[in-house]
């Protein structure tokens, strides 16, 4: 196969760099700097990928190019051959190899950092990048496979990524233990409380509460859970948070269910793609350690596409 493949001319590692390079910036100019030379190279040099793939890899739009869905497929390739190339080189100069990690800052906070503080030995293995974010933006990472994985919600993963089911993630309102006892509707209406702005949970949060007819109107909109849970602890505001968060509050807080948002109610999952394990095989041991210290269920199941 080697031998077939390299008999031919227009293939060379500075050719799929060079062509990686032009997809991820997006424009030959950006790669290049202005430098005509050089643009010129690259631009024979994606003509002579083209030849060799017997494909169109870009196409002109506008002034620009246009990245085919061959072209972006050919960068995903070459990007994972490159991470394989340079996790063999970390490897053999005992470079702890680089794990890239998704999800919501929440998630983040009050269930990853926690759980690999408690295991010390294996997380010390690694490199580790955190990305706060959205769940779009995670499965996008993980089919480009510039993340390894992530942490989203079931209803968004089909092939070929893998899905390990984790928790199920409810929501609550949570109040400064100092505050006296009142029901849900009346503390909305009398006391400061706080919600996220924006995201799926608001807008869940929005459609569910006109359903029950309840009018909301917070005292403090936050940009993420973390500083509404800020607001409870420091006696300033009641907030509606995941209940993954309550473990980051004091603990004279009270819980409140919310029964009108029970339907909204997340499924949160580890997911990775299935290649990417196969040329990083070194991050298996990583899949089992995020499975096994966040699993909240017995009942776990890997879950495919036509499941």
């Amino acid at each position: 196969m080697l031998k077939e493949l390299l008999s031919e001319n227009g293939l060379s590692l500075e050719r799929l760099r060079n062509f990686a390079l032009v997809v991820e910036a997006g424009s030959i100019c950006a790669v290049t700097e202005g430098d005509p030379a050089r643009q010129s190279l690259i631009s024979r040099q994606i003509r002579e990928l083209e030849t060799f793939f017997a494909t169109e890899l870009t196409r002109r739009k506008g002034r620009g190019l246009e990245i085919t869905d061959a072209g972006r497929e050919l960068a995903r390739q070459i990007c994972l051959q490159f991470q394989s190339l340079h996790d063999f080189k970390q490897t053999q100069a005992t470079v702890p190899l680089e794990v890239r990690l998704a999800t919501g800052n929440s998630v983040l906070e009050c269930l990853v950092i926690p759980m690999l503080a408690r295991e010390p030995a294996t997380t010390g293995l690694y490199r580790w990048s955190y990305r706060v974010m959205r769940t779009r933006e995670v499965v996008e990472g993980l089919l480009d496979h510039s993340l390894d994985f992530g942490l989203i919600r079931r209803n968004v993963v089909s092939r070929p990524l893998k899905y390990l089911h984790l928790r199920r993630i409810g929501y609550a309102l949570y109040v400064p233990g100092e505050w006296p006892v009142q029901e849900v509707p009346a503390l909305l209406e009398t006391c400061p409380w706080a919600v996220t702005a924006g995201g799926e949970f608001r807008r869940h949060l929005d459609s569910a509460a006109r359903l029950a007819g309840i009018t909301l109107r917070p005292s403090h909109t936050c940009t993420s859970f973390t500083q509404a849970a800020q607001l409870v602890s420091t006696g300033l505001a009641a907030a509606m948070l995941p209940r993954i968060v309550s473990t980051t509050l004091p603990a004279s807080t009270r819980e409140l269910p919310l029964p009108w948002l029970e339907e909204h109610t997340r499924t949160l999952g580890l997911v990775w793609h299935p290649r990417n394990l196969e040329v990083r095989p070194a991050l298996d041991p990583v899949r089992c350690l995020l499975y096994k210290g966040l699993l909240h269920s017995d009942s776990a199941k890997v879950y495919e596409e036509n499941d």
